[in-house]
């Protein structure tokens, strides 16, 4: 339900940026900040930034069947078509490339948090006898200078607020 309101709310903001359009770059700013609004909610919902985009190819396809109709409806020129061309496949495009940027972002902070969060848990200080701890490094996956520095640091730090004279470490 939630999904069906978040693209309710992008067909309203797209009709309102199209009705008021007057500047370009306003009309981009707009959908600058629905990107960043909304790019969490999906990445929340657990929805894949590929199936977010498929939704930019119904929006285009359904405008321009309505666009169709107007057109023939009006009699409208092919001068006044490709100009309502050059305003909504911009704004559609941007839309949709801002949404990925955000996405994106969002997904990459998330991620980062996430190793954060593993490498703080994986930093086992055991005592042994009155001080005196064993630290010990799991080994999963690449160790890279990150993995390899962090825990190491976090181990001297808890051996120092712990009062061990001797840590022993194993790799």
């Amino acid at each position: 339900m939630e999904l069906i309101n978040i693209r309710a709310h992008f067909i309203i903001l797209f009709g309102e940026v199209l009705r008021d359009y007057l500047n370009e770059e306003r009309a981009l700013q707009k959908f600058t900040q629905w990107g960043k609004e909304t790019e969490e909610m999906f990445c929340n919902l657990k929805v894949p930034l590929d199936e977010a985009l498929k939704d930019t190819k119904d929006y285009r396809t359904f405008l321009w069947k309505i666009l169709k109709e107007v057109i023939k409806g009006n009699n409208l020129s092919i001068d006044t078509v490709f100009e309502v061309g050059e305003i909504i496949d911009p704004l559609l495009d941007h839309a949709a490339y801002s949404f990925s940027l955000s996405y994106v972002h969002f997904y990459q902070l998330t991620l980062e948090r996430a190793q954060s969060a593993f490498l703080e848990l994986s930093i086992p200080v055991v005592p042994l006898a009155k001080g005196m701890a064993i630290f010990s490094l799991p080994r999963i996956g690449n160790i890279d200078t990150e993995r390899a520095n962090y825990p190491m640091e976090e181990a001297l730090k808890s051996a120092n607020r712990l009062q061990f004279q001797r840590l022993i470490v194993d790799l």
